[in-house]
């Protein structure tokens, strides 16, 4: 008779561990990326000196009870300078991301792709976001408010951010670069036809390592400082968009890649997980599966509208 009562707590202990066994299941993800070849985004938390993943995003967050977001940004307080170490400092301090900060992601040019060419066909996303009264229906690439379900307008070189100088002579007296028209993006070329295997020193005006070329649409030197790009860095294959209007506060948005955002190659862009979302995102693109499921939405994402995740080649979401 006195078995019993040990009989019973193992079994209590068994049925504990079965449990704990299906609580600990990998997440399943709420679509698979695509088979097929493509650029792909970077996202690489392991880079350094900077991890390399879309921004903002909150991934690069963590959560904070005692915050009004509940969440914090995670920025490492470690760096060379003790004043980069102060800015980092700043950073850790915030309860999201920016309203009005540019929204960056990277990609990685699709296996064989020239390596003279941008990884994205940039003049395809010209003519969907560059001078059309900001009609959403065709957009590549929405940012969206997962509250209210509406995409919010982004400035693709139509002028709202100006990188331009009043007067680009007043930086260092022996600025190898003095007379150019930005401080940002690239206008000098330092080797037509060369790719960075061929740098050579005695290139390189700036001594940075990178053999420059104009930032430019089609890579030659700018005729007027309205022909640099200042939605795409092609040095870095990093898309940058900017909001129009500040975004709400302590709010959660999604970024949306869709399929008709492709490579140079022609293909769609590609997630760079087995899902075209980060696994701590379900959540967040569930909800944007539901927006993108309405039918009606048509004015907003026009074909995508009433297809759910099916034309979402990659996701994230933020939190301001």
């Amino acid at each position: 008779m006195r078995m019993r009562p040990l009989l019973l707590a193992l079994a209590a202990l068994c049925v504990a561990q079965a449990s704990g066994c299906a609580v600990d299941r990998a997440p399943s993800g709420l679509r698979k990326t695509p088979l097929g070849p493509g650029a792909t985004i970077k996202f690489d938390l392991s880079h350094r000196p900077l991890p390399e993943l879309p921004l903002p995003n909150d991934v690069a967050t963590f959560a904070d009870p005692s915050s009004r977001t509940g969440r914090r940004v995670n920025v490492s307080v470690v760096a060379p300078t003790m004043f980069e170490r102060r800015a980092r400092e700043d950073f850790a301090t915030l309860e999201g991301w920016g309203t009005s900060a540019p929204i960056s992601v990277s990609f990685e040019r699709a296996e064989g792709a020239a390596a003279d060419k941008p990884a994205i066909d940039l003049a395809d996303v010209l003519a969907r976001m560059h001078g059309d009264e900001h009609d959403l229906s065709n957009d590549p690439v929405y940012v969206v408010n997962l509250r209210t379900g509406v995409p919010m307008f982004v400035d693709v070189g139509n002028g709202y951010y100006p990188v331009t100088l009043r007067d680009p002579w007043r930086y260092f007296p022996n600025d190898e670069k003095a007379g150019e028209s930005n401080l940002v993006f690239e206008t000098v070329e330092e080797g037509a036809g060369l790719t960075q295997a061929g740098y050579r020193p005695e290139l390189d005006r700036d001594f940075d390592g990178v053999l420059d070329h104009p930032n430019t649409l089609t890579g030659k030197p700018a005729a007027t400082p309205s022909d640099v790009l200042t939605w795409y860095e092609r040095e870095t294959d990093t898309l940058v968009l900017r909001p129009i209007l500040p975004l709400d506060e302590k709010t959660e948005y999604a970024v949306v890649i869709t399929d008709r955002l492709r490579g140079s190659d022609g293909n769609p862009v590609r997630s760079p997980f087995e899902d075209i979302h980060h696994p701590q995102q379900t959540s967040g693109v569930a909800r944007l599966k539901d927006i993108l499921s309405n039918k009606r939405a048509t004015a907003y994402f026009g074909d995508v509208a009433g297809t759910g995740l099916d034309r979402v080649a990659f996701a994230w979401t933020f939190t301001t």
